[in-house]
């Protein structure tokens, strides 16, 4: 502000601009809060949320130390199943270690990963004013590059989702640089042993600096989030998904299932993730190969007459698969986007939304709103309320949110955190004294079954990962 040194008639003109912005936020602060109160009184027809809730403000999310009881069954009827948040901590024994991926993961060095894929470009956000992402500019840059500048102190950077590449059918890869790399070097495996059970969307390293603090801004996934951090200090502030239609999300929501997954206006989903044209194809695909494998049979048998209704067959299969084709680009992705820190934003393909850590935006998975994010438009699964910190000044602006029962959780490094999708969080990221923060985390597509056996009701998800790339020679499925 340079008023001071301005003319009268500037300060004026200065004035009267000040009065229309304050007039306009008015404005739409009483637009935002008139249609998210509409959403309120519908409550009941579109948030259909089963899960645990949070009994009371401030309830705290449970700690539990890994040990042998707690296996993949267990913690699948306990949290899963149940949609609720868990901290694991390790032992402080070491005597038991479930997941010796996180070991690993957490001895990761910069030199390290600079020696193993410093020359490839990234993605990265760089923070716009104030101190949250989610609201700046993406770049690309060489990790070598991203790395000095952490390391020399830089704090306005952040490594997030990367960009997938996609197969011939327009699939996205399950990873990128540099979590390809790691996963090539045997860092981590592709479905860690406590979830093995869930079907593995995607996987992220996230990385920044910040001694004073920085802000994802609150937002939801919407896949299930398995969260290790492995250097610095996060603090959670968390809503359950009963609380989703008094946030003022950028976006309409129509619709919260059971599971908390939550779907926008022109976006519909199942609970899993999956859409109604997306199982379609898969199903089409799967004709379209055992008529290719009965046509072949045929000719090997010459039985003409076989051939003959081999070949119709096939030609049937193909033109469906074409007119799904056809349809599937038509909608020019089906997902919806997801968020920040915690931010799963990525386009969905194939019926399945690709992207906040903690699930950032991502474009390759579902972000069509890529190109407007980086001039400031919140992708729809954020909130529009940027200060709950300050829990006193964001309930006199956001009225609804005193109808919410938020929480906080901190996660120390080393810990893991179980955020299943829909839950809305705002994360605050701090470095050690004078360090960067690390953090790695799997995303799941989100069960909508209740059997350990049988997490989903639809095998879809199971086909679209049997089909996706690995990037990798490693055959490792699960670490145990």
């Amino acid at each position: 502000m340079k008023r001071k040194e301005t003319s009268s008639e500037q300060e004026q003109s200065s004035d009267l601009n000040q009065m229309k912005r304050k007039q306009s936020n008015q404005n739409e602060q009483g637009v935002l809060y008139e249609q998210s109160t509409k959403q309120h009184l519908d409550t009941s027809s579109k948030n259909t949320y089963n899960g645990f809730r949070l009994p009371h403000r401030g309830f705290p999310i449970e700690r539990r130390v890994i040990t042998c009881e707690l296996t993949p069954e267990v913690f699948f009827n306990e949290y899963v199943r149940t949609r609720r948040p868990v901290i694991l901590v390790p032992p402080l024994n070491d005597e038991f270690e479930l997941e010796s991926w996180r070991k690993r993961l957490a001895c990761l060095t910069s030199q390290y990963v600079n020696d193993l894929c410093g020359a490839s470009m990234v993605r990265v956000e760089k923070r716009g004013e104030g101190n949250k992402f989610g609201r700046g500019l993406n770049l690309r840059m060489k990790l070598s590059d991203f790395i000095e500048s952490i390391e020399g102190g830089q704090e306005n950077l952040y490594l997030t989702t990367q960009d997938l590449d996609t197969d011939v059918e327009g699939k996205p890869d399950l990873m990128s640089t540099p979590c390809t790399q790691l996963y090539q070097a045997g860092d981590f495996p592709i479905s860690p042993h406590l979830m093995r059970n869930l079907i593995t969307m995607n996987v992220n390293l996230w990385w920044g600096r910040s001694n004073g603090g920085s802000s994802s801004g609150l937002h939801h996934d919407f896949h299930d989030n398995l969260y290790c951090l492995l250097k610095g200090t996060k603090k959670f502030r968390l809503f359950s998904p009963s609380d989703a239609l008094m946030l003022y999300t950028s976006g309409n929501i129509i619709y919260v299932h059971e599971n908390g997954r939550i779907n926008y206006e022109g976006l519909p989903t199942f609970a899993d993730g999956s859409d109604e044209l997306a199982r379609t194809a898969i199903i089409a695909d799967e004709a379209c190969a055992e008529a290719e494998q009965n046509l072949q049979k045929a000719r090997e048998e010459g039985d003409e007459e076989a051939i003959e209704q081999a070949e119709k067959r096939l030609e049937d299969a193909l033109e469906n698969v074409v007119e799904l084709e056809s349809s599937r680009n038509g909608l020019a992705g089906v997902d919806d986007d997801e968020g920040s820190e915690g931010d799963d934003e990525i386009r969905e393909i194939d019926g399945s939304e690709y992207g906040s850590e903690e699930e950032v935006p991502q474009i390759s998975e579902s972000d069509e709103n890529e190109g407007e994010r980086g001039m400031g438009k919140l992708p729809q699964n954020f909130s529009l309320v940027d200060d709950t910190d300050e829990w006193e000044t964001a309930v006199d602006k956001w009225p609804l949110l005193r109808n919410t029962t938020p929480t906080d959780a901190t996660i120390q490094a080393g810990e893991l955190f179980y955020l299943p999708c829909g839950w809305f969080h705002e994360v605050f990221s701090m470095s050690d004294s004078g360090q960067d923060h690390k953090a790695f985390n799997y995303w799941f597509h989100p069960p909508d079954g209740d059997k350990f056996e049988m997490p989903y009701t639809s095998g879809f998800w199971m086909s679209d990962f049997k089909s996706r790339s690995l990037n990798s020679n490693s055959s490792d499925t699960v670490d145990a």
